[in-house]
Protein backbone atom coordinates (compact mmCIF):
# COMPACT_ATOMS: atom_id res chain seq x y z
CA UNK A 1 0.00 0.00 0.00
CA UNK A 2 1.51 3.22 -0.46
CA UNK A 3 2.19 5.18 2.35
CA UNK A 4 1.19 8.79 1.07
CA UNK A 5 -2.76 7.34 1.81
CA UNK A 6 -4.60 5.46 3.45
CA UNK A 7 -7.07 3.15 3.58
CA UNK A 8 -9.41 4.04 6.27
CA UNK A 9 -11.72 0.41 5.94
CA UNK A 10 -15.96 -0.14 5.72
CA UNK A 11 -17.90 2.35 7.44
CA UNK A 12 -20.15 1.12 9.69
CA UNK A 13 -23.09 2.25 8.82
CA UNK A 14 -23.19 1.00 5.36
CA UNK A 15 -21.35 -1.04 3.13
CA UNK A 16 -18.83 2.09 1.49
CA UNK A 17 -14.95 1.72 1.11
CA UNK A 18 -13.49 4.88 2.17
CA UNK A 19 -10.19 6.29 0.73
CA UNK A 20 -8.80 9.05 2.91
CA UNK A 21 -5.61 11.93 2.27
CA UNK A 22 -5.18 13.84 5.13
CA UNK A 23 -1.33 14.62 5.00
CA UNK A 24 0.05 17.91 3.91
CA UNK A 25 1.26 17.43 0.22
CA UNK A 26 -0.15 13.82 0.15
CA UNK A 27 -0.70 12.14 -2.99
CA UNK A 28 -2.36 9.77 -4.99
CA UNK A 29 -1.18 9.67 -8.12
CA UNK A 30 -2.72 6.22 -9.95
CA UNK A 31 -5.67 5.72 -11.82
CA UNK A 32 -8.75 5.56 -9.31
CA UNK A 33 -12.67 5.39 -9.99
CA UNK A 34 -14.76 5.94 -7.35
CA UNK A 35 -16.90 2.45 -8.88
CA UNK A 36 -18.44 -0.14 -6.07
CA UNK A 37 -19.33 2.67 -3.56
CA UNK A 38 -16.24 4.38 -2.63
CA UNK A 39 -15.35 7.31 -1.18
CA UNK A 40 -12.28 9.20 -1.51
CA UNK A 41 -11.95 12.25 1.05
CA UNK A 42 -9.40 14.88 0.67
CA UNK A 43 -8.41 16.96 3.41
CA UNK A 44 -5.70 19.54 5.09
CA UNK A 45 -4.02 20.49 1.59
CA UNK A 46 -4.02 17.34 0.49
CA UNK A 47 -3.01 16.57 -3.41
CA UNK A 48 -4.51 14.34 -5.90
CA UNK A 49 -2.83 13.87 -8.86
CA UNK A 50 -4.57 11.79 -11.86
CA UNK A 51 -3.30 11.58 -15.51
CA UNK A 52 -5.82 9.26 -16.34
CA UNK A 53 -9.43 10.68 -15.36
CA UNK A 54 -11.63 10.35 -12.84
CA UNK A 55 -15.11 9.03 -12.61
CA UNK A 56 -17.99 8.47 -10.36
CA UNK A 57 -20.26 6.23 -10.28
CA UNK A 58 -22.02 4.81 -7.49
CA UNK A 59 -19.67 6.82 -5.25
CA UNK A 60 -18.25 10.19 -3.63
CA UNK A 61 -15.32 12.10 -3.67
CA UNK A 62 -15.08 15.24 -1.12
CA UNK A 63 -12.32 18.01 -1.08
CA UNK A 64 -11.62 20.44 1.79
CA UNK A 65 -8.60 23.11 0.96
CA UNK A 66 -7.05 20.27 -1.42
CA UNK A 67 -6.08 20.51 -4.84
CA UNK A 68 -6.81 18.07 -7.08
CA UNK A 69 -5.35 17.39 -10.72
CA UNK A 70 -6.65 15.16 -13.88
CA UNK A 71 -7.31 15.60 -17.58
CA UNK A 72 -11.03 14.24 -17.33
CA UNK A 73 -13.89 14.52 -14.79
CA UNK A 74 -16.74 12.07 -15.19
CA UNK A 75 -19.36 12.31 -12.38
CA UNK A 76 -22.02 9.66 -13.84
CA UNK A 77 -25.10 8.84 -12.12
CA UNK A 78 -29.05 7.45 -12.42
CA UNK A 79 -31.84 6.79 -10.94
CA UNK A 80 -29.92 3.63 -9.43
CA UNK A 81 -26.61 4.95 -8.37
CA UNK A 82 -25.79 7.58 -6.77
CA UNK A 83 -22.57 9.90 -7.64
CA UNK A 84 -21.52 13.36 -5.99
CA UNK A 85 -18.61 15.29 -6.11
CA UNK A 86 -18.39 17.91 -3.52
CA UNK A 87 -14.98 20.62 -3.21
CA UNK A 88 -14.60 23.27 -0.10
CA UNK A 89 -11.90 25.62 -0.95
CA UNK A 90 -8.93 24.92 -2.80
CA UNK A 91 -8.49 23.98 -6.26
CA UNK A 92 -9.93 21.79 -9.49
CA UNK A 93 -8.21 21.92 -12.46
CA UNK A 94 -9.01 19.51 -15.88
CA UNK A 95 -6.16 19.66 -17.90
CA UNK A 96 -6.28 19.64 -21.61
CA UNK A 97 -2.77 17.78 -21.98
CA UNK A 98 -3.45 14.66 -24.01
CA UNK A 99 -1.68 11.79 -22.10
CA UNK A 100 -4.03 9.62 -20.96
CA UNK A 101 -6.08 6.67 -23.12
CA UNK A 102 -9.99 8.13 -22.67
CA UNK A 103 -13.10 6.97 -24.38
CA UNK A 104 -16.21 9.57 -25.10
CA UNK A 105 -14.63 12.53 -23.27
CA UNK A 106 -11.98 15.14 -24.42
CA UNK A 107 -9.08 16.20 -22.01
CA UNK A 108 -9.50 18.84 -20.44
CA UNK A 109 -13.49 18.69 -20.31
CA UNK A 110 -16.13 18.15 -17.04
CA UNK A 111 -19.08 15.73 -17.67
CA UNK A 112 -22.03 15.46 -15.15
CA UNK A 113 -24.83 13.69 -16.21
CA UNK A 114 -26.77 12.97 -12.90
CA UNK A 115 -25.85 13.19 -9.50
CA UNK A 116 -24.04 16.22 -7.68
CA UNK A 117 -21.41 18.70 -8.53
CA UNK A 118 -21.27 21.16 -5.57
CA UNK A 119 -18.23 24.19 -5.20
CA UNK A 120 -18.24 26.24 -2.15
CA UNK A 121 -16.02 28.46 0.14
CA UNK A 122 -13.82 30.27 -2.66
CA UNK A 123 -13.09 27.26 -4.89
CA UNK A 124 -11.24 27.29 -8.07
CA UNK A 125 -12.40 25.00 -10.81
CA UNK A 126 -10.63 25.44 -14.01
CA UNK A 127 -11.94 23.39 -16.84
CA UNK A 128 -9.45 23.64 -20.28
CA UNK A 129 -12.32 22.52 -22.54
CA UNK A 130 -15.84 22.06 -21.91
CA UNK A 131 -18.29 21.44 -19.09
CA UNK A 132 -21.06 19.23 -19.89
CA UNK A 133 -24.33 18.64 -17.94
CA UNK A 134 -26.82 16.16 -19.12
CA UNK A 135 -27.37 14.09 -21.73
CA UNK A 136 -25.05 15.27 -24.26
CA UNK A 137 -23.76 12.25 -26.19
CA UNK A 138 -26.07 9.57 -27.31
CA UNK A 139 -23.59 7.05 -27.17
CA UNK A 140 -23.74 6.70 -23.31
CA UNK A 141 -26.86 6.20 -22.83
CA UNK A 142 -27.48 2.51 -22.69
CA UNK A 143 -30.85 2.46 -20.30
CA UNK A 144 -32.15 5.84 -19.99
CA UNK A 145 -33.65 6.37 -17.03
CA UNK A 146 -36.31 8.77 -15.65
CA UNK A 147 -35.48 11.21 -12.72
CA UNK A 148 -32.55 11.60 -13.16
CA UNK A 149 -31.05 14.95 -11.79
CA UNK A 150 -27.46 16.65 -12.74
CA UNK A 151 -27.37 19.26 -9.91
CA UNK A 152 -24.36 21.71 -10.13
CA UNK A 153 -23.88 24.38 -7.42
CA UNK A 154 -21.54 27.31 -7.48
CA UNK A 155 -21.68 29.07 -4.11
CA UNK A 156 -19.71 31.05 -1.65
CA UNK A 157 -17.59 32.73 -3.97
CA UNK A 158 -16.42 29.62 -5.67
CA UNK A 159 -15.23 30.24 -9.46
CA UNK A 160 -15.82 27.97 -12.32
CA UNK A 161 -13.82 28.59 -15.56
CA UNK A 162 -14.80 26.42 -19.00
CA UNK A 163 -13.77 27.26 -22.77
CA UNK A 164 -17.46 26.29 -23.26
CA UNK A 165 -20.93 25.50 -21.09
CA UNK A 166 -23.12 22.49 -23.06
CA UNK A 167 -26.50 21.62 -20.89
CA UNK A 168 -29.23 19.20 -22.13
CA UNK A 169 -31.99 17.64 -20.43
CA UNK A 170 -32.21 14.30 -21.85
CA UNK A 171 -33.98 11.78 -19.57
CA UNK A 172 -33.26 13.47 -16.48
CA UNK A 173 -33.36 17.56 -15.72
CA UNK A 174 -30.31 19.66 -15.28
CA UNK A 175 -30.02 21.90 -12.69
CA UNK A 176 -27.63 24.90 -12.56
CA UNK A 177 -26.95 27.52 -9.56
CA UNK A 178 -24.99 30.25 -9.07
CA UNK A 179 -25.01 32.02 -5.70
CA UNK A 180 -23.27 34.07 -3.32
CA UNK A 181 -20.67 37.01 -3.92
CA UNK A 182 -18.04 36.77 -6.29
CA UNK A 183 -19.30 33.66 -7.07
CA UNK A 184 -19.05 32.85 -10.66
CA UNK A 185 -19.17 30.52 -14.32
CA UNK A 186 -17.17 32.31 -16.54
CA UNK A 187 -17.25 31.04 -20.08
CA UNK A 188 -14.99 31.71 -22.65
CA UNK A 189 -16.58 30.50 -25.98
CA UNK A 190 -20.59 29.62 -25.77
CA UNK A 191 -23.11 28.54 -23.04
CA UNK A 192 -25.95 26.21 -24.63
CA UNK A 193 -29.27 25.36 -22.73
CA UNK A 194 -31.12 22.66 -24.69
CA UNK A 195 -33.29 20.48 -23.61
CA UNK A 196 -33.35 17.71 -26.00
CA UNK A 197 -37.20 16.88 -27.16
CA UNK A 198 -36.72 15.81 -30.46
CA UNK A 199 -34.75 12.66 -29.02
CA UNK A 200 -36.72 12.14 -25.73
CA UNK A 201 -40.46 12.73 -26.47
CA UNK A 202 -40.64 13.51 -22.68
CA UNK A 203 -37.20 15.17 -21.81
CA UNK A 204 -36.56 16.83 -18.57
CA UNK A 205 -35.96 20.18 -17.34
CA UNK A 206 -33.56 22.75 -17.47
CA UNK A 207 -33.36 25.35 -14.86
CA UNK A 208 -30.87 27.94 -13.93
CA UNK A 209 -30.65 30.27 -11.51
CA UNK A 210 -28.21 33.06 -10.82
CA UNK A 211 -28.40 34.29 -7.44
CA UNK A 212 -27.60 37.00 -4.76
CA UNK A 213 -24.70 38.73 -6.59
CA UNK A 214 -23.34 35.68 -8.49
CA UNK A 215 -22.97 35.80 -12.51
CA UNK A 216 -23.18 33.80 -15.41
CA UNK A 217 -20.79 35.44 -18.71
CA UNK A 218 -19.93 33.66 -22.31
CA UNK A 219 -19.23 35.17 -25.74
CA UNK A 220 -22.52 33.96 -26.57
CA UNK A 221 -25.19 32.40 -24.48
CA UNK A 222 -28.25 30.25 -26.53
CA UNK A 223 -31.78 29.31 -25.03
CA UNK A 224 -32.35 27.08 -27.50
CA UNK A 225 -35.90 26.26 -26.20
CA UNK A 226 -38.04 23.03 -24.94
CA UNK A 227 -38.37 23.62 -20.90
CA UNK A 228 -35.42 25.90 -20.25
CA UNK A 229 -36.21 28.11 -17.55
CA UNK A 230 -33.22 30.74 -16.59
CA UNK A 231 -33.98 33.15 -13.68
CA UNK A 232 -31.44 35.82 -12.83
CA UNK A 233 -32.30 38.16 -9.29
CA UNK A 234 -30.65 39.47 -6.37
CA UNK A 235 -28.21 41.30 -7.79
CA UNK A 236 -27.38 38.18 -9.94
CA UNK A 237 -25.56 39.10 -13.09
CA UNK A 238 -26.04 37.49 -16.66
CA UNK A 239 -23.90 38.70 -19.57
CA UNK A 240 -22.79 37.94 -23.16
CA UNK A 241 -19.99 39.61 -25.39
CA UNK A 242 -22.37 38.81 -28.39
CA UNK A 243 -25.58 37.16 -28.62
CA UNK A 244 -27.72 36.03 -25.94
CA UNK A 245 -30.73 34.14 -28.11
CA UNK A 246 -34.41 32.87 -26.33
CA UNK A 247 -35.69 30.41 -28.46
CA UNK A 248 -39.08 28.83 -28.63
CA UNK A 249 -39.94 27.25 -25.18
CA UNK A 250 -37.47 29.04 -23.40
CA UNK A 251 -38.50 31.47 -20.33
CA UNK A 252 -35.62 33.89 -19.46
CA UNK A 253 -36.56 35.79 -15.95
CA UNK A 254 -34.43 38.51 -15.06
CA UNK A 255 -35.98 39.39 -11.75
CA UNK A 256 -35.86 41.95 -9.27
CA UNK A 257 -31.97 43.59 -8.73
CA UNK A 258 -30.90 41.29 -11.57
CA UNK A 259 -28.87 42.28 -14.72
CA UNK A 260 -28.82 41.13 -18.21
CA UNK A 261 -26.16 42.28 -20.75
CA UNK A 262 -25.60 41.74 -24.29
CA UNK A 263 -24.70 42.97 -27.16
CA UNK A 264 -27.43 41.42 -29.43
CA UNK A 265 -30.31 40.15 -27.83
CA UNK A 266 -31.90 37.59 -30.40
CA UNK A 267 -35.79 37.04 -30.46
CA UNK A 268 -36.39 36.56 -33.93
CA UNK A 269 -36.65 33.65 -34.66
CA UNK A 270 -40.14 32.04 -32.86
CA UNK A 271 -38.76 33.83 -29.42
CA UNK A 272 -39.27 32.31 -26.03
CA UNK A 273 -40.39 34.22 -22.80
CA UNK A 274 -39.29 37.10 -21.52
CA UNK A 275 -39.79 38.47 -18.22
CA UNK A 276 -38.38 41.63 -17.15
CA UNK A 277 -38.61 43.30 -13.49
CA UNK A 278 -34.47 44.06 -13.06
CA UNK A 279 -32.27 45.48 -15.11
CA UNK A 280 -31.19 45.30 -18.99
CA UNK A 281 -28.53 46.50 -21.21
CA UNK A 282 -28.70 45.82 -24.28
CA UNK A 283 -26.61 47.35 -28.05
CA UNK A 284 -29.10 45.78 -30.56
CA UNK A 285 -32.63 43.32 -30.27
CA UNK A 286 -33.32 41.59 -32.92
CA UNK A 287 -37.31 40.66 -33.20
CA UNK A 288 -39.62 42.44 -30.98
CA UNK A 289 -39.61 43.11 -26.88
CA UNK A 290 -42.37 43.85 -25.11
CA UNK A 291 -40.34 45.40 -21.85
CA UNK A 292 -43.29 44.67 -19.34
CA UNK A 293 -41.53 45.83 -15.97
CA UNK A 294 -37.82 46.46 -15.28
CA UNK A 295 -35.34 49.14 -16.69
CA UNK A 296 -33.64 49.12 -19.85
CA UNK A 297 -30.26 51.07 -19.03
CA UNK A 298 -27.44 51.66 -21.81
CA UNK A 299 -24.29 51.22 -19.26
CA UNK A 300 -20.72 52.77 -19.26
CA UNK A 301 -20.66 52.19 -23.12
CA UNK A 302 -23.59 54.37 -23.54
CA UNK A 303 -23.93 54.50 -27.59
CA UNK A 304 -27.35 54.03 -29.24
CA UNK A 305 -29.54 50.79 -28.72
CA UNK A 306 -31.17 49.59 -31.85
CA UNK A 307 -34.47 47.82 -32.30
CA UNK A 308 -35.49 46.13 -35.55
CA UNK A 309 -38.52 45.65 -34.99
CA UNK A 310 -41.33 47.10 -32.83
CA UNK A 311 -40.68 48.01 -29.02
CA UNK A 312 -43.38 48.16 -26.25
CA UNK A 313 -42.58 49.59 -22.69
CA UNK A 314 -45.20 48.94 -20.01
CA UNK A 315 -46.35 50.86 -17.81
CA UNK A 316 -44.71 49.52 -15.07
CA UNK A 317 -41.24 49.88 -16.98
CA UNK A 318 -38.68 52.68 -17.15
CA UNK A 319 -36.15 53.32 -19.58
CA UNK A 320 -33.07 55.17 -17.77
CA UNK A 321 -31.15 58.22 -19.59
CA UNK A 322 -28.06 59.23 -17.71
CA UNK A 323 -26.53 62.51 -19.00
CA UNK A 324 -23.36 63.79 -19.28
CA UNK A 325 -23.37 66.01 -21.94
CA UNK A 326 -24.73 66.74 -25.12
CA UNK A 327 -23.33 63.98 -27.66
CA UNK A 328 -25.76 61.70 -28.49
CA UNK A 329 -24.62 57.87 -28.13
CA UNK A 330 -21.18 59.37 -26.01
CA UNK A 331 -22.52 61.27 -23.15
CA UNK A 332 -25.59 59.86 -23.00
CA UNK A 333 -27.67 56.90 -24.16
CA UNK A 334 -30.29 56.80 -27.20
CA UNK A 335 -32.64 54.22 -28.83
CA UNK A 336 -33.25 53.55 -32.40
CA UNK A 337 -36.65 52.23 -33.44
CA UNK A 338 -37.08 50.61 -36.68
CA UNK A 339 -40.55 49.79 -36.45
CA UNK A 340 -42.98 51.08 -33.98
CA UNK A 341 -42.29 52.01 -30.17
CA UNK A 342 -45.50 52.08 -27.85
CA UNK A 343 -43.62 53.97 -24.63
CA UNK A 344 -46.77 53.64 -21.97
CA UNK A 345 -43.97 53.37 -18.96
CA UNK A 346 -41.34 56.13 -17.40
CA UNK A 347 -39.18 57.96 -19.26
CA UNK A 348 -36.25 58.75 -16.14
CA UNK A 349 -34.11 61.82 -17.06
CA UNK A 350 -30.68 61.97 -14.83
CA UNK A 351 -28.03 64.13 -14.69
CA UNK A 352 -25.09 62.57 -13.80
CA UNK A 353 -21.27 63.33 -13.34
CA UNK A 354 -21.82 67.31 -12.13
CA UNK A 355 -23.74 67.63 -15.63
CA UNK A 356 -25.84 70.33 -15.79
CA UNK A 357 -27.71 71.76 -19.26
CA UNK A 358 -28.13 75.73 -20.48
CA UNK A 359 -30.97 77.11 -22.47
CA UNK A 360 -30.88 75.65 -26.04
CA UNK A 361 -29.56 72.38 -25.13
CA UNK A 362 -30.79 69.69 -26.70
CA UNK A 363 -30.98 65.58 -26.43
CA UNK A 364 -32.34 63.28 -28.61
CA UNK A 365 -33.78 59.98 -27.02
CA UNK A 366 -35.37 58.30 -29.25
CA UNK A 367 -35.20 58.26 -33.05
CA UNK A 368 -38.15 56.47 -34.87
CA UNK A 369 -41.75 55.92 -34.75
CA UNK A 370 -43.01 56.96 -31.25
CA UNK A 371 -46.91 56.82 -29.50
CA UNK A 372 -48.11 55.73 -26.20
CA UNK A 373 -49.02 57.81 -22.69
CA UNK A 374 -45.86 57.31 -21.62
CA UNK A 375 -44.18 60.31 -18.80
CA UNK A 376 -41.06 61.94 -18.14
CA UNK A 377 -39.74 62.10 -14.57
CA UNK A 378 -36.96 65.05 -14.36
CA UNK A 379 -36.51 64.65 -10.62
CA UNK A 380 -32.96 64.24 -10.88
CA UNK A 381 -32.34 66.24 -13.55
CA UNK A 382 -32.96 69.65 -12.47
CA UNK A 383 -32.07 72.53 -14.28
CA UNK A 384 -30.88 76.45 -13.36
CA UNK A 385 -33.54 79.26 -12.01
CA UNK A 386 -35.55 80.41 -15.29
CA UNK A 387 -35.56 77.42 -17.38
CA UNK A 388 -37.47 74.46 -18.06
CA UNK A 389 -38.31 70.88 -19.99
CA UNK A 390 -39.92 71.41 -23.71
CA UNK A 391 -41.02 68.21 -24.74
CA UNK A 392 -43.60 68.90 -26.72
CA UNK A 393 -41.85 67.67 -29.92
CA UNK A 394 -40.77 64.51 -28.81
CA UNK A 395 -43.40 62.75 -30.23
CA UNK A 396 -42.57 63.38 -33.78
CA UNK A 397 -38.27 64.10 -33.61
CA UNK A 398 -37.18 61.85 -30.07
CA UNK A 399 -35.84 65.57 -29.05
CA UNK A 400 -36.36 66.86 -25.88
CA UNK A 401 -35.21 71.32 -25.09
CA UNK A 402 -34.48 73.40 -22.62
CA UNK A 403 -35.81 76.51 -22.60
CA UNK A 404 -37.05 79.73 -20.87
CA UNK A 405 -39.44 79.10 -17.94
CA UNK A 406 -40.51 82.92 -18.57
CA UNK A 407 -41.92 84.66 -21.25
CA UNK A 408 -40.24 86.59 -23.31
CA UNK A 409 -40.29 90.55 -23.19
CA UNK A 410 -42.89 90.81 -26.37
CA UNK A 411 -44.74 88.46 -25.37
CA UNK A 412 -45.15 89.47 -22.23
CA UNK A 413 -45.95 93.33 -23.22
CA UNK A 414 -48.58 92.03 -25.45
CA UNK A 415 -50.59 90.32 -23.11
CA UNK A 416 -50.25 92.61 -20.82
CA UNK A 417 -51.80 94.78 -23.97
CA UNK A 418 -54.82 92.37 -24.48
CA UNK A 419 -55.18 92.13 -20.71
CA UNK A 420 -57.99 95.19 -20.21
CA UNK A 421 -60.21 94.14 -23.55
CA UNK A 422 -60.13 90.38 -22.33
CA UNK A 423 -61.53 91.22 -19.07
CA UNK A 424 -64.13 93.68 -20.85
CA UNK A 425 -67.99 92.22 -20.58
CA UNK A 426 -70.41 91.95 -23.17
CA UNK A 427 -72.66 94.76 -23.61
CA UNK A 428 -76.63 93.49 -23.18
CA UNK A 429 -79.03 95.00 -25.91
Amino acid sequence: MDSDWTQIGLRLDSDWTQIGLTERQSTLDESLSAFCQREVVLSNNSYWSNSDGIDIENGRVTATNSTIETEILNVNADERFSACFEMSGGSLVVAENPSGNYSGSSPGSLSVRGGKFHVTNDAIVDLQATFSVGETNLSNITAPIPNELSDIKISGGSKLKANSLNVEAGVGDSRITVTGADSAINVTATVFFDTDSFVFPTAGEIGVEVLDGASLTGESIFLAGGATFVQVAENGYLAADQFVTVASGANLEIGVDGSLRASVLDLSLSPGEIELSGRLDIDEVKGSLDQLGGVLEFGQNLGVTVFENDYELGDAASIEFDIHGLLRGEDYGSVSILGLAELDGVLDINFVSGFNANLGDTFQLFEGQIMGDYTFDFSDALLNKGLAFDTSEFDKTGFIAVVSAIPEPNSAAAICFLLPFLCVGRRRI
